[in-house]
């Protein structure tokens, strides 16, 4: 049965608890069916029954089961018939993100904006962003994967940004809702396809599911406070500051949007950056230590940031559901009186002329109030007090039901019909368009005009309002803009990609290692192999201590594709020209066919109640080395490698 919630959305009545209520009650077909196609045409509610006629959210619920089920679907198919590691990546992104963006769809009070609208936004702004991102990267020089940049989340923010403005730049979109669901879909849209590059390139690194699903769960965990979140605060932001106005520059000045792009921007650069180097710097103090551990070992920082960032969204929302209720509260009003407004005018009723005596020549119109005639001061129709053979109350005439009757108060000289014949005392006789009647006397004679009431124009003319979709005038639909900016934007990104000379950079640094290397030994320059080797699990393999396998292996690159030996006696390796920051090694010289590549993990003492253990390792490779022309073949730790000039 539709659930009321006029009274739960209320200021007074209003906790987030009643909106999770009955999230997993029976819903019936048709409530499923009504739910699932909100915002699509003819299901978009008036602004005065928005409130009345939104259901709590209970469809994230159901898909939160069935993705349960589609992940040990996934673990079942990988173990029995190994095929798991396709849908690790192409399937597993996409879920928390779903989950997330079909609950805060359900929440837009409004419904004006459908569920395939939100994939739209979302698969749109998920390439758009990513476009924009890696594009900015190439040109200038930033490393994507460099989590203690400041510069990359605020790349990432403004580009998301720009496309919540886009989408929202409507007049119609003018609900504080409207802004955290399309920030979301925002959000989500790089979200996912940001988990979904991570998750590949673990899974091809490590090769096993096995392998990778402790790093899985935590990515997917991680989604839950991460892009999604952040970006539906600053659209909500963006939304109520924008109102039922065209998206301007000033909005982008108002205060309460400005904390939230600010905020969530710390949260991002927080959530990224590595605080570990602060950390060492008190290794001998027990209190930082257990900071350290908690923050980074039970990844309390996450923990955290996710509760600030939930609590800034829920204020939001909050503000978003107040100002929904006050627009429909305000046009719930309006509509009432247009209603009275237009009953009136479709309502049947009785128009009364005087014929003759001192009410001859004039009009009293009975509606819904009675008409009485009679000498008292309370009648409608008076007469003076001296007037022959009129009684203080002498008749009255009424709306009794879809009918005007004409009653005798029970007069002295009587009520009378034009032919004379006279009423009745205390009965209810029906007035006929045209009916004439006198009292007394053909001296005060009246005439009826009746007209009953006009249901279908009533009906027609009802409906008042506009729907949570429109507005005042006409408003264009904005999808050729879309569709422009991406145009636009692809054209762009393949233009200044092919002039922004970052191939013929990376070629001019390869004939330069490959000039210095014909300098010295003939070991020396870059070396680049067809594919890639895993050189993570070539120091991990080597590696005994728990606290360095866990820092190294989790969230760092694994893959390289070259290696760049230096006269000062180091070797890098590299992945697409850039050098691997924990894959660097000191390089000596056994004999003409053998090098040796010392590598060291300096780390800091990381104390677990009694026991105190040292966070660092070192492991040596002679590397078997043969060098023929513009091609060597080398031998790293039992991994025959490639490489290439």
């Amino acid at each position: 049965m539709k659930q009321d919630t006029s009274e739960m959305l209320r200021s007074k009545n209003f906790k987030w608890s009643k909106i999770f209520s009955g999230f997993n009650a029976a819903k019936t077909k048709e409530e499923k069916e009504r739910q699932i196609m909100s915002g699509l045409p003819g299901n978009v509610p008036y602004e005065s029954d928005m409130i009345k006629e939104w259901q709590p959210p209970f469809l994230f619920y159901k898909f939160f089961i069935y993705c349960i089920v589609m992940m040990i679907l996934i673990l079942a198919s990988s173990y029995l018939y190994g095929f798991g590691d396709m849908l690790l990546v192409s399937v597993i992104p996409y879920m928390i993100p779903l989950i997330m963006l079909i609950f805060i769809w359900e929440l837009n009070i409004p419904r004006n904006i459908s569920i395939l609208d939100v994939f739209y936004i979302a698969a749109f702004s998920g390439i758009i962003c990513f476009m924009v991102i890696f594009f900015i990267s190439d040109i200038t020089g930033m490393d994507y994967n460099d989590v203690s940049s400041f510069t990359m989340p605020l790349l990432s923010e403004i580009s998301q940004l720009l496309l919540i403005c886009i989408f929202l730049r409507k007049k119609s979109r003018g609900y504080g809702l409207n802004g955290v669901l399309i920030g979301a879909a925002v959000g989500a849209g790089y979200s996912i396809l940001k988990t979904a590059s991570d998750l590949f390139y673990v899974a091809e690194y490590i090769g096993m599911l096995d392998g990778v699903m402790g790093i899985v769960l935590v990515r997917i965990i991680m989604v839950l406070g991460g892009n999604i979140v952040w970006m539906a605060a600053v659209g909500g932001a963006l939304a109520l500051a924008k109102g039922k106005e065209p998206l301007k520059g000033r909005h982008l000045g108002n205060s309460l949007f400005i904390i939230c792009l600010t905020g969530t921007y710390l949260i991002a650069v927080l959530w990224d950056y590595d605080l570990t180097d602060l950390f060492v710097r008190f290794w001998d103090n027990d209190v930082a230590v257990s900071l350290y551990t908690f923050l980074y070992v039970y990844q309390g920082k996450y923990i955290i940031l996710t509760i600030i960032s939930w609590a800034l969204l829920l204020f939001i929302a909050r503000k978003g559901i107040e100002q929904a209720v006050e627009i429909s509260e305000q046009a719930r009003a309006d509509k009432r009186k247009w209603e009275s407004k237009i009953a009136a005018n479709y309502a049947g009723r009785a128009e009364i002329f005087g014929i003759s005596g001192i009410h001859g020549g004039k009009k009293f119109v009975c509606s819904n109030q009675s008409i009485v005639f009679g000498r008292d001061a309370s009648c409608s129709v008076k007469y003076a007090g001296d007037t022959n053979g009129i009684s203080s109350i002498h008749c009255e005439i009424k709306k009794q039901g879809e009918d005007y009757v004409l009653i005798d108060r029970n007069s002295s000289y009587g009520t009378f019909w034009k032919n004379g014949e006279k009423l009745e005392a205390g009965r209810a006789y029906v007035l006929n368009d045209g009916a004439e009647f006198y009292l007394a006397s053909e001296e005060n004679t009246y005439k009826v005009s009746v007209s009953k009431n006009n249901n279908n124009a009533l009906d027609a003319n009802m409906q008042y309002g506009r729907r949570t979709n429109e507005i005042d005038g006409i408003e264009e639909s904005g999808q050729n803009v879309y569709i422009a900016c991406a145009i636009v934007l692809a054209v762009m990104f393949a233009a200044l990609f092919a002039t922004s000379g970052g191939a013929a950079q990376m070629f001019n640094e390869q004939i330069a290692s490959e000039s210095a290397g014909e300098q010295g030994q003939s070991y020396y320059g870059a070396w680049q192999c067809d594919g890639r080797f895993n050189i993570k699990n070539i120091l991990l393999n080597s590696i005994d201590n728990v606290a360095v396998l866990g820092d190294i292996a989790i969230f760092k690159e694994s893959m390289a594709d070259g290696i760049t030996f230096t006269q000062d006696g180091m070797a890098y390796c590299t992945i697409n020209g850039r050098a691997i920051d924990y894959a660097k090694f000191e390089c000596s010289v056994v004999d003409d066919h053998t090098l040796h590549l010392q590598w060291e993990y300096d780390g800091f003492e990381l104390t677990w109640g009694m026991f105190t253990e040292n966070v660092s390792d070192e492991t040596g490779f002679d590397v078997r080395y043969e060098v023929d022309g513009d091609t060597m073949y080398l031998n790293f730790a039992g991994q025959d490698i490639l490489l290439y000039k």
